[in-house]
């Protein structure tokens, strides 16, 4: 079994985010944290018992379902004994914690000890275990790095998206360049480590590709995920961009370094998929994907999925995301937090949406149901 945990908050949104984020006032940040931890704190001890009773009762008859299994928690009546595990002992064995955001490196160390504390009361780690925490790099410490070792992490993968500070600040990151290799040297300290690179805006080309790959060669890393930009709903600046690419279809490829000048055009239909701003040298968003993937294959990192690049070392690759394939496989996973989305059997199941209505209810998920074609399809 996997586990993934969501930690919403950011110093700021991004404009291509369309992730559940939550940016909180100064005045409000401290007390909304604790308040959300204590929040997931419940969450995750009641899906780990919930799932052990799920798999004490698979074997029987009369099992039920995990959703009914979890949905039968009375949230007034917070009691271990509500779970009985009929075989025993045993505790639910993890391959995989994965804890994405929002920017989960905005808690503090004594947040994470007490996460991880309620996971290790509830669960056991299998051997090779892999423990992911994504991080920003304009807030990562020394100490910090430390702590989560400790606890166990053993991954970690960093936003990174660009090297080149144009880029950065068209996608609205806080970060600049320099902080990359800064932060990068303190992540040295977990065993792998990997980033995520964006292609596909209009700043992008030929060039600048080969030096976004050049540059991330140049860092301690065993693994990277390429995205090119897209345009979904919820996303700051989904409109704003759409409209750029329309007016860069329209127009000629020089005006990519005008966007500031783009007209207000007629309100645009949103739908999701890769923008294709067509870069001054005439490159499409797919053949920027191509360039990625060739520089990267010659510092002899294998693509095993449609974004992700492990590097082979030693004719080993070993540094893939257990996570992600655990995914592509159509294996079962837990969630918890804000909107986390998790499956068990045929349940999809959801939290709440909104920061205030989790606090309130973390134990209250939404289940979609999925019929055998629906499984077979995903």
């Amino acid at each position: 079994m996997i586990l993934y945990i969501h930690i919403p908050f950011c110093e700021s949104k991004c404009g291509y985010c369309a992730f559940s984020s939550v940016v909180l006032k100064p005045n409000d940040l401290a007390r909304l944290k604790k308040q959300y931890i204590d929040a997931l704190i419940l969450d995750i001890s009641y899906s780990l018992r919930a799932y052990r009773q799920y798999l004490a009762q698979k074997s029987s008859k009369s099992h039920k379902d995990f959703f009914s299994i979890f949905s039968s928690v009375d949230s007034q009546m917070l009691d271990f004994g509500d779970f009985v595990y009929e075989g025993g002992t045993s505790r639910v064995v993890l391959d995989s914690i994965y804890i994405g955001g929002g920017t989960p490196n905005t808690l503090n160390e004594s947040d994470y000890e007490r996460i991880f504390g309620v996971i290790f009361d509830n669960a056991s780690l299998s051997k090779n275990a892999q423990i992911t925490i994504e991080a920003n790099p304009n807030l990562l410490n020394k100490n910090w790095c430390k702590s989560l070792r400790s606890f166990g992490v053993n991954r970690i993968s960093m936003g990174v998206q660009s090297f080149d500070n144009k880029k950065l600040k068209f996608l609205e990151r806080a970060h600049t360049s320099k902080d990359i290799f800064k932060t990068l040297e303190l992540a040295s300290i977990f065993r792998d480590s990997s980033i995520d690179l964006i292609y596909g805006t209009p700043l992008d080309s030929k060039i600048l590709l080969k030096s976004e790959v050049a540059e991330a060669m140049k860092l301690p890393i065993s693994h990277i995920s390429a995205y090119c930009l897209m345009q979904e709903n919820g996303a700051k600046n989904a409109t704003k961009y759409a409209k750029l690419e329309s007016k860069m279809k329209d127009s000629s490829p020089n005006l990519a370094q005008n966007q500031s000048k783009s007209p207000v055009l007629e309100s645009i239909k949103l739908d999701s998929r890769d923008f294709d701003f067509c870069s001054d040298d005439g490159l499409k968003s797919s053949q920027m994907g191509e360039i990625v993937r060739s520089e990267l294959a010659k510092y002899n990192f294998y693509q095993y999925e449609v974004s992700s690049f492990a590097k082979n070392i030693a004719g080993q690759i070993s540094t893939k995301s257990a996570h992600n394939l655990s995914y592509w496989r159509g294996e079962e996973y837990l969630a918890c937090g804000l909107l986390a989305v998790g499956r068990v059997g045929q349940c999809r199941y959801s939290g709440e949406d909104t920061l205030s209505s989790y606090i309130a209810s973390p134990l209250s998920k939404q289940c979609e149901w999925l019929s055998a074609e629906d499984l077979a399809f995903e």
